[in-house]
């Protein structure tokens, strides 16, 4: 899985994805909200009420996996990969959301 998702970080660096949004998170925004967010900017219907964040990944977990560490220290070069509503969604610990096509060269119905 690793290995899979460090291709296709590679590919999309190389510019081989068609990125469709870079959201930027607000001050104390959830990586969670931020996620459905973004995507919603894109789509045009709610994406909420067809298919649940957790259908593809714990919402409470990807809130905390950038949250500070025990003792305060920030976590650094953090990135979660993965598919959702037909499209590919990159969480970096920078605090970035990027929305792209899918893989595949579809795209989500609107």
């Amino acid at each position: 899985m690793v290995s899979e998702q460090s291709n296709v970080l590679r590919r999309l660096r190389r510019g081989t994805g068609n990125c469709l949004l870079r959201y930027a998170l607000e001050e104390d925004e959830e990586l969670s909200t931020a996620v459905v967010d973004a995507v919603n900017a894109v789509r045009r219907s709610r994406t909420t009420s067809d298919e649940p964040l957790n259908d593809a990944i714990d919402p409470d977990a990807l809130d905390g996996l950038f949250r500070a560490q025990y003792d305060g220290t920030p976590r650094t070069d953090g990135i979660v990969i993965f598919e959702h509503w037909g499209f590919l969604i990159v969480v970096e610990t920078a605090g970035a959301v990027f929305v792209y096509d899918r893989p595949d060269g579809g795209r989500a119905a609107e």
